[in-house]
């Protein structure tokens, strides 16, 4: 496996704000399936991000898919058929100022802001 950075996967976020909205089928797998798809579209690189992801749920087993994304709801105050470039901003900002309140959590040699581990976990169970 090869070792991705934050940044990486921070530069191919920051990429897909470029990419127009796409009309996302919501899966019916939960209450949250079209916010998981719509934070799953945003990954430009889905495997860094899912390396991300899986390291994250190995060291910390007891986050649930649907809590992290109702957490994730709430804190980028989400709403369905909320455009992507939004979805993205709201998620970089949240990023920020989890660096800026040191909400952070360490998986393996990262260091990472809350929200980003949770959205990579996300991407790794979408």
């Amino acid at each position: 496996m090869k070792t991705i950075s934050r940044r990486t996967v921070l530069r191919h976020l920051a990429t897909g704000l470029g990419v127009s909205a796409l009309g996302l089928p919501a899966c019916r797998r939960s209450d949250f399936a079209e916010l998981i798809d719509a934070l799953a579209a945003l990954a430009t690189d889905r495997e860094a991000a899912g390396a991300i992801g899986r390291a994250f749920l190995d060291e910390y087993p007891d986050e649930e898919r649907d809590r992290m994304a109702r957490r994730l709801a709430l804190e980028l105050d989400w709403r369905s058929a909320m455009p992507a470039a939004d979805l993205a901003s709201a998620l970089l900002l949240r990023i920020e100022r989890d660096f800026r309140d040191a909400k952070t959590v360490r998986v393996n040699a990262w260091v990472l802001s809350q929200t980003e581990a949770r959205w990579a976990a996300l991407i790794t169970l979408a």
